[in-house]
């Protein structure tokens, strides 16, 4: 360690030393006076020292008294030498910054752009990922999930299996049921009817959360049995903008659906779950017994509260155990099906993780690029000011105190970035938000609170570290007198200040490649997007979605009284060619899924049916209006009625499976079971991306007119014009039957495509955005090294010129020594590539994380941004006048 260094990090220890210096020196003044006194009275020069020493005392314990005074005292005026002398130094190095404006300026907004970029993304970072969910404890609370070991991932419960885990799990102290976000429809005499979110939640699954009402109460355990009546808690939210905050409204009833709910309590305006789109929580009620409930029907989502001492592991290792027991009781049903427990927040959060992680990193590559280029330009600032230093250290300054002079520039520097750029940040965190994908989970939480003040101070400080220690350190090592010598000419800086520029334009030039090889392959799987063969024509698509109120129909008679005529109203609007329903509306919905046999094709094992797949109610008309092609057979028309002999349609990836090389036509198909009843395949259409640009997977299609389940009280109308309807139009249509009705829905169909891929487009966006910023950076970065090695070697390039070199060939030299640094960084940053494109591969659609277009289109385009930033300094170096520069001596 150079003395330096020594001196500023022993500080406390010099305090203690030249305290221990003083006191003695002080204590031995005084018995030398006294002594003194003594001897000029007649003793003898030992006598009066010893009678010195008694009369003073205890040499030691004066010591021990007068040092910690000392110490203090000395490290007050200390402290307030170096107060003034950094005061003395900013002022300093405001002077010299203001003296620089352009530097100055371009400096603070790299900085500002940079870190305000890492604060906004830690904001969002820090809702999603890292801040604790409003529950008590809520690393206890969890999310219980249903397994397919056939079929993979996790799935919702089956009422009797969530019965069964609630009455024999010992692991959690509270477990609960609640249902997916269900849109219902509320009614009041004197207002237009009303879309409301809603959940439906057990009693249990409240007291899990453990988070009380803001006003009224929850729902009572009896009131989740069957029979109890129907309650509902309100969120904040609604009870401010819907009842105008009104205490009155506990005991009040509201109807949804034409079903009338209580309400029994308020939550508070903190309370989201799951999300904080939810309107009401309705109460759910079970069974205490899974006797006679259906195993098939996986529709709950399980959450509950791990008992004192109860890890995650364990209570999946219990559930999982009492899935296995119900295999062995229930093969048919439960076979293959196992449990699955995760924190909530892992479950809520787990999609998005992989996407909010890669965002973190990038914005912290843009951070390392940004202060890799200041890191060059304080370089190249600090070395032009190589004559101010030498003077400073011949004048007697040491290198220590040059070292605090050229920090405070630095800090100087990134305190003003910092400062602007939280304010950025600020803004950039309002922009995230409006532009970002509706799924990413708690995105309402967003906000700039201590802890992001505390990463962007953290940011500052470290950017002040990346870009202003390395050139500090380089530059204050002088020699005056080397320097001096030199005159005005001033100093080209060392060879090893030349590596070191070179160096780090290297290391950006790597990182802006690695970003820029990520937005490529982003940008590569959009393209892909675009190209995907959906199976049929989505353009001219409206998905209209009507749901109907079970308790005012509740059956198939009811319901079709209303929707077979809607459907013709809509198909007389002006510019409608063709209108036909669905069950599940393209990309979003419900996804309805069955088990099924097929007959002469027996399955071995204790399930005889085969693994589910989705299922359709379509009406007639549905291929046509979809344009999807008929591969063989025919589909259905109206002779498929309620009355009429079961009839089902197969896709082709379905005809595969089971028919491979054989007509399907005729064969039969139960959703039931191997007892029928059966249903005839009529017809085999193409595959379709219904579910957007996922692989077509097994499907079968059955007539609306033949479905068994009356609780199937929706559909979604599919509408095909040349421009969509006008929406007023369609919901006049459905006024004209029912006032009390709304439109869940309405959307073109390549609207809800574009919707499911809204996160990955997001993510394009963002890294294009901030490798183009890299890139931006990097080109500045590479033209200002160049231009200040050019201003640098002016003597001998015209030396060079003098000698006989033509101007081409002084700018091939900086063409060639620029493109040298460039290859090398491309180089770094195309291996790096290699690796690190990996963990995009979540985001990525029919692209491979090492596409060869990718990582050939941008190395030459990153080359061709390079070239145009070397040419500059080239051109400006070929124009050097070498009598001007030789005589400039």
């Amino acid at each position: 360690m150079n003395a330096g260094w020594r001196r500023v990090l022993r500080v406390p220890r010099a305090i203690g030393r030249q305290a221990a210096e003083d006191v003695g020196e002080e204590i031995r003044f005084h018995l030398d006076a006294r002594a003194a006194e003594l001897e000029a009275a007649g003793l003898t020069a030992d006598e009066a020292r010893a009678q010195a020493r008694r009369e003073f005392g205890d040499v030691r314990a004066a010591r021990r008294a007068l040092e910690p005074a000392v110490r203090r005292r000395e490290r007050g005026l200390r402290l307030l030498r170096w107060s003034e002398e950094v005061v003395r130094d900013a002022k300093e190095a405001g002077r010299s910054l203001r003296a620089a404006p352009g530097f100055t300026t371009v400096a603070v907004l790299t900085l500002a752009l940079a870190i305000g970029a890492n604060t906004s993304v830690f904001s969002v970072a820090n809702a999603v990922l890292f801040r604790d969910l409003p529950f008590p404890d809520p690393d206890r609370v969890i999310h219980a999930a249903e397994t397919g070991l056939t079929i993979g991932g996790r799935n919702h419960v089956s009422s009797a299996t969530y019965i069964d885990w609630r009455n024999e799990a010992e692991s959690f102290s509270e477990l609960g049921a609640y249902s997916f976000q269900l849109p219902l429809v509320m009614t009041e005499p004197d207002a237009p009817p009303q879309q409301v979110e809603t959940v439906w939640m057990t009693p249990a699954a409240f007291r899990a959360l453990g988070v009380p009402p803001a006003v009224g109460r929850l729902f009572a355990e009896e009131e989740g049995e069957p029979g109890a009546p129907r309650l509902a808690v309100l969120s904040w939210g609604f009870w401010q903008t819907r009842f105008g905050g009104d205490d009155d409204v506990i005991g009040r009833t509201i109807t949804l659906d034409d079903q009338d709910h209580e309400v029994v309590g308020v939550m508070g305006p903190r309370f989201a779950f799951p999300d904080h789109d939810v309107q009401v929580w309705l109460s759910l009620r079970f069974a205490s017994s899974s006797e006679g409930q259906d195993r098939n029907a996986h529709q709950w989502y399980g959450v509950g509260r791990l008992a004192p001492g109860v890890s995650v592991e364990r209570a999946d290792a219990e559930l999982d155990a009492i899935s296995a027991r119900l295999e062995l009781a229930y093969p048919e049903q439960m076979t293959n099906w196992r449990a699955s427990v995760e924190t909530f927040h892992a479950d809520l959060t787990g999609s998005v993780r992989p996407l909010v992680v890669i965002l973190l990193a990038v914005v912290a590559i843009v951070l390392l690029v940004a202060c890799a280029n200041l890191a060059n330009l304080m370089l190249a600032r600090f070395t032009a000011h190589g004559r101010e230093l030498a003077v400073r250290s011949a004048l007697g300054a040491g290198r220590a105190r040059l070292l605090r002079r050229t920090f405070v520039e630095s800090a100087a520097l990134a305190v003003a970035g910092g400062v602007l750029g939280v304010a950025l940040a600020a803004a950039l965190t309002r922009l995230f938000i409006v532009i970002a994908p509706d799924d990413i989970p708690l995105l309402a939480t967003v906000r700039l609170d201590g802890s992001v003040l505390t990463f962007a101070i953290i940011a500052t400080l470290g950017s002040t570290l990346l870009f202003g220690l390395v050139p500090s350190l380089r530059t204050t090592r002088v020699d005056p007198a080397a320097v001096l010598r030199e005159g005005r000419r001033g100093s080209a800086g060392s060879r090893s200040q030349s590596r070191l520029r070179s160096g780090i334009l290297v290391t950006e030039i790597a990182l802006s490649s690695l970003l820029l090889i990520g937005a490529g392959l982003l940008v590569r799987s959009m393209i892909e997007y675009q190209r995907v063969d959906y199976g049929y024509e989505p353009e001219g698509l409206t998905a209209a979605t009507v749901r109907l109120p079970q308790p005012s129909y509740p059956t198939w008679a009811e319901q079709g009284a209303l929707f077979e005529p809607l459907r013709d109203d809509l198909a007389s609007l002006p510019g409608v060619t063709a209108v036909s329903a669905t069950s599940e509306p393209p990309v979003v919905g419900y996804r309805m899924t069955f088990a099924y046999a097929v007959e002469g094709q027996p399955r071995s094992g204790p399930d005889p049916t085969e693994d589910a797949i989705q299922l359709r109610a379509v009406t007639p008309g549905y291929f046509e209006t979809m344009r999807q092609p008929v591969i063989r057979g025919r589909v259905f028309g109206r002779e498929d009625a309620t009355d009429a002999a079961g009839t089902i349609v197969v896709n082709e990836r379905l005809a595969t499976l089971h028919w491979s090389g054989r007509d399907p036509i005729g064969h039969r198909i139960s959703t039931v079971g191997p007892e029928g009843p059966w249903r005839e395949i009529v017809g085999v259409v193409a595959d379709t991306r219904h579910r957007g640009a996922a692989e077509p997977e097994p499907v079968f299609y059955i007539p609306y007119a033949q479905k068994d389940w009356d609780w199937m009280t929706w559909q979604t109308f599919l509408i095909r014009s040349a421009r969509p309807p006008a929406r007023a139009a369609v919901e006049q249509a459905l006024w004209s039957y029912d006032r009390s009705l709304v439109l869940e829905r309405f959307e073109p169909v390549v609207g809800l495509y574009a919707e499911s891929r809204a996160r990955n487009r997001f993510a394009m966006q963002l890294m294009a955005t901030f490798a183009g910023l890299a890139l931006l950076l990097g080109a500045v970065g590479l033209y200002g090294v160049l231009a200040y090695s050019v201003s640098q070697r002016r003597r001998e390039i015209g030396v060079r010129m003098a000698l006989g070199a033509g101007r081409p060939d002084i700018a091939g030299l900086v063409l060639r020594n620029g493109l040298a640094l460039v290859g090398s960084g491309l180089a770094i940053g195309l291996g790096a590539a290699l690796v690190g494109t990996r963990f995009l591969e979540t985001l990525l659609f029919g692209v491979p994380p090492r596409d060869a277009a990718t990582f050939t289109i941008v190395p030459i385009a990153l080359l061709l941004v390079a070239t145009l930033a070397c040419w500059l300094p080239a051109r400006r170096a070929a124009r050097t006048e070498p009598a001007v520069v030789l005589r400039e001596g």
